[in-house]
């Protein structure tokens, strides 16, 4: 027993560690969000996720590639750390990290979308924001949205429908598009929610969700804290916490029933850990959500997001 509260305490400490480390990571978002903000001046949702997009795409740098939040090749998957990325910069899925973070924290709802090529293989990196019922693509790398040949703004469901975008800058009088060679050779009805080709676990659990989702996997919006990797490996001890604790109960029983009533299988140590860990993911974002609509108040959400000017 001393052996397992031993490993308990190094466990609570670390996620404590890693939770303190996102809220201070958070703070730094929000500090880049609410700049950004500013220079878009406007109360509709659309004109704020264009402001923190177009931020994105001039002040954070260019890289081939995200620096890992850790730098080990067993957790090299999780990405770089949002703050990283203003500091460091990223590559496309970095700055959508940023951009879907910094947006969550003013409430508003984003999420990532990924572009695959014509071949199948998932390419590129972007945004689509919910500006008020009405879902809008953003590229925070290359500074364009999308919408349709009148206008209206174009999500992920209406690219998969078919829909062929027309490329929009954020920047006026800024040329849209992409540049001319095969890679952006993108099948927008291939459109998906994640990268599920990047490598053989991937595929692998893409077939299973792909099996078990109604309707498919790959128009279902991931959650902002998987942006957030402090809270990914949280969740992960968590999970190894109180997945011991049960290992241990079961041991238990099964030596002497007796002794499962005179030590809890949850401590009380564990379920405050699971119960924090939960609140830090969806705690800011629910309370930035609140914000966001009582400053909305009064307004019309009609015109949340309407045709884009030309």
């Amino acid at each position: 027993m001393m052996l397992l509260l031993f490993l308990d305490v190094i466990v609570v400490i670390t996620i404590g560690g890693l939770l303190l480390h996102f809220h201070v990571e958070m703070r730094v978002v929000r500090g880049f969000a609410e700049s950004a903000a500013l220079t878009r001046r406007g109360e509709r949702a659309l004109d704020t996720a264009l402001a923190v997009c177009e931020t994105v795409f001039l002040k954070v740098p260019d890289l081939p590639d995200d620096r890992s939040f850790v730098r080990l090749p067993l957790l090299a998957s999780l990405g770089a750390s949002p703050a990283g990325v203003i500091r460091g910069g990223g590559c496309c899925s970095g700055k959508s990290r940023i951009a879907v973070v910094a947006l969550h924290s003013l409430g508003i709802s984003a999420a990532q979308a990924t572009l695959y090529h014509r071949s199948g293989r998932a390419q590129h990196c972007l945004v689509e924001v919910n500006c008020g019922g009405a879902p809008l693509i953003i590229d925070p790398k290359y500074g364009l949205y999308f919408v349709d040949r009148e206008g209206w703004p174009l999500g992920i469901s209406e690219l998969r429908a078919g829909a062929e975008p027309c490329l929009r800058s954020i920047i006026s009088h800024a040329t849209a598009a992409y540049p001319n060679n095969d890679y952006y050779a993108f099948n927008y009805r291939l459109t998906g929610t994640a990268n599920w080709t990047k490598s053989l676990k991937r595929r692998v659990l893409y077939w299973i969700a792909s099996h078990a989702v109604p309707g498919g996997i790959d128009q279902v919006r991931q959650p902002v804290y998987l942006e957030w990797p402090q809270l990914l490996m949280a969740w992960g001890l968590t999970v190894c916490l109180v997945g011991g604790h049960a290992f241990v109960g079961v041991l238990t029983h099964a030596h002497s029933a007796a002794s499962v009533a005179q030590v809890p299988v949850f401590p009380p140590h564990v379920c405050a850990s699971a119960c924090v860990v939960a609140f830090a993911s969806i705690g800011p974002n629910l309370v930035a959500r609140i914000k966001w609509h009582l400053v909305s108040i009064g307004q019309s959400t009609s015109a949340e997001c309407p045709r884009a000017a030309k």
